[in-house]
């Protein structure tokens, strides 16, 4: 299932009206731009008298990296962490403007040429940094605001890794965050496996909120 899908699926059961959608290719019409919303690779840091805290949603299935945290976000996930926030039945007119600001980084402009290459943007993952500001949740694509660690190659995180985790509709996906591109296989069972085993540092309980 496209990424736009399950935005739009969780707006109609939240009965959600007003808010951009997608068109019928799953793309997002910006101006005079075509854009597609990624799934995410988050990366969580938000420093509170210096010590970084944890991500306050969904803590457990975050991943201790690089001085902060990390794991994959789905649109409907994404949408959820809002709602947490600023519920849309009772705060509609905040949570409309914090998805605003979300969708302004969350979503990606596209090349012409990749309009009709569904194969390749229904499979696209963008590194995104977010962190709590004054009450929100605030997104930011800037390579600058990515740790070394993230684009150094290691295991985990290398152009050659291949992740596995039992996604059937989901085969492919690369991730990137500055420099690097990480290649990620989503199918098969049993969790995610780097080179046949379990990667050090990356539990099931993450890559496999991709699920459902």
């Amino acid at each position: 299932m496209r990424n736009a899908d399950l935005y739009s699926a969780w707006l109609a059961e939240h009965g959600i009206e007003g808010a951009p959608i997608p068109d019928e290719s799953g793309l997002f019409d910006r101006g005079t731009l075509r854009c597609v919303l990624p799934f995410l690779l988050a990366y969580w840091r938000s420093d509170q008298d210096r010590v970084s805290v944890s991500p306050p949603w969904e803590t457990k299935t975050w991943v201790e990296r690089a001085e902060g945290w990390v794991r994959f976000l789905r649109a409907d996930q994404m949408l959820d962490w809002i709602a947490t926030l600023f519920p849309p039945d009772k705060e509609g007119k905040d949570f409309a403007a914090a998805l605003k600001e979300a969708l302004d980084v969350w979503l990606v402009p596209i090349d012409d040429p990749l309009v009709n290459r569904p194969g390749i943007l229904d499979q696209r993952v963008e590194a995104i940094r977010v962190w709590l500001r004054d009450g929100r949740l605030t997104w930011s694509r800037r390579a600058d605001w990515f740790p070394d660690e993230l684009r150094r190659k290691r295991r985990g995180w290398t152009p050659s890794t291949r992740l596995k985790t039992s996604v059937p509709d989901l085969p492919a996906i690369s991730l990137r965050a500055g420099r690097s591109t990480t290649v990620v296989r989503l199918s098969g069972a049993g969790g995610p496996q780097v080179g046949g085993r379990p990667p050090r540092g990356f539990p099931a309980g993450v890559t496999t909120r991709l699920e459902g």
